[in-house]
């Protein structure tokens, strides 16, 4: 059996983390922004199983999960470890992305 990937959360992606969870409790509540936590757990366990099940993004080396409709988090694969490099909100403007990792 493989063994996991550590995973690595940037500071970026910790701030977007915490800014989405923040967002999601002032707008819904508590009990949906821990909704949106377990998802993340659950993708991240994903990731550390099958890095590579997840496509490629435009740029090389960067691969995408999409989390909720709304969330995807980009990751660069290296050889024992996953780095988290950035969440973003799909409702924003893509060139923002760009920005963003």
């Amino acid at each position: 059996m493989k063994s996991k990937h550590t995973i690595i959360w940037s500071p970026r992606a910790k701030n977007q983390f915490f800014a989405i969870v923040d967002f999601i409790n002032e707008k819904w509540n508590k009990n949906t922004a821990d909704k949106f936590i377990d998802k993340v757990n659950k993708s991240i366990i994903a990731l550390q199983s099958m890095p590579d099940a997840f496509p490629e993004s435009n740029k090389k080396k960067i691969r995408r999960c999409v989390i909720t409709k709304q969330t995807t988090v980009f990751y660069c694969l290296e050889k024992n470890s996953i780095e988290l490099a950035a969440f973003f909100d799909t409702r924003q403007n893509p060139k923002k992305l760009k920005k963003k990792i």
